[in-house]
């Protein structure tokens, strides 16, 4: 079955994949063995993990999402809210509230420990297919089927700012460490950086001959990687945005790709079920 979403633990440990099948699987990465399935969720989006690696949330096709407890593998909590399949979803950096944003292009802030919606963020004319959140949590950016991302301001739920500039949906975003600039994928091919300030496009990244779905960020800010629906990862360089690596391995569209918290790997999956570790 595709695998849709993946995500590495905070030490770099394990990693955490789901698949279009509604199953989790856990795996070591310095054997590359499974360590646990889990069950319980039909047709899984999205996932992250908590900056402890204490509980992964996940999102998935029936309008939920889900925080599973690591340790034991048991559902912690279901968050329900959403009025269509959930897409996307994040962790602020305190793991104290999470970020999530469906088909009809609504976001949802929730409160991890009530479970509570804690704002509606609304301003898409598109389905919502990425989120992610600063290094501060003061702000969330979302990119939609309308082309556009958005930069939203937490403590308001109010948009701060319209990123545009994509000529397809975006697929994927990414926040650079220390929040300055911002990386998004979209359907036409492109891949571009924003300035967190000024909301201008910085680069324009173009390489892939196919749809950018995921991107993800070196946690020193040097490098992005990028995955199209042709089987291919780029690696670009920044800030010249020269394209650094071509990664070739798998047989089918890349769905997800995740960077190791200390820069050393890269996992990448794709819709034959395949997991790359890079």
């Amino acid at each position: 079955h595709g695998v849709t979403c993946c995500a590495a633990d905070p030490q770099g440990k394990w990693i955490v994949s789901g698949a279009f099948d509604g199953t989790f699987h856990f795996w070591d990465v310095a054997s590359g063995q499974a360590l646990r399935t889990l069950e319980g969720q039909r047709w899984v989006n999205c996932c992250a993990v908590e900056p402890q690696g204490k509980w992964i949330v996940s999102g998935g096709d029936e309008w939920t999402l889900r925080l599973w407890d690591v340790a034991s593998g048991q559902t912690l909590r279901v968050l329900e809210g959403h009025t269509s399949s959930v897409k996307c979803c994040a962790v602020d950096p305190q793991g104290q509230w999470v970020v999530s944003g469906d088909h009809k292009g609504t976001l949802h802030l929730w409160n991890v420990s009530s479970g509570q919606v804690l704002r509606t963020l609304e301003g898409h004319t598109g389905g919502v297919r990425c989120c992610a959140v600063d290094p501060q949590g003061n702000w969330v950016v979302s990119g939609a089927d309308d082309g556009t991302l958005r930069l939203w301001d937490v403590a308001t739920g109010q948009t701060v700012c319209t990123l545009e500039g994509h000529t397809g949906g975006v697929r994927c975003c990414a926040v650079g460490p220390q929040g300055k600039w911002i990386v998004s994928g979209a359907f036409d091919g492109t891949v571009r950086v924003w300035d967190t300030d000024t909301g201008r496009a910085l680069l324009s990244l173009e390489g892939h001959t196919g749809k950018v779905k995921c991107c993800a960020v070196d946690p020193q800010g040097k490098w992005i990687v990028t995955g199209d629906d042709e089987s291919t990862l780029r690696l670009w360089n920044v800030p010249s945005g020269q394209v650094m690596r071509t990664l070739e391995n798998h047989l089918s569209g890349v769905w997800c790709c995740a960077v190791d918290p200390h820069g050393k790997w890269i996992v990448s999956s794709d819709d034959l079920g395949t997991l790359s570790l890079w």
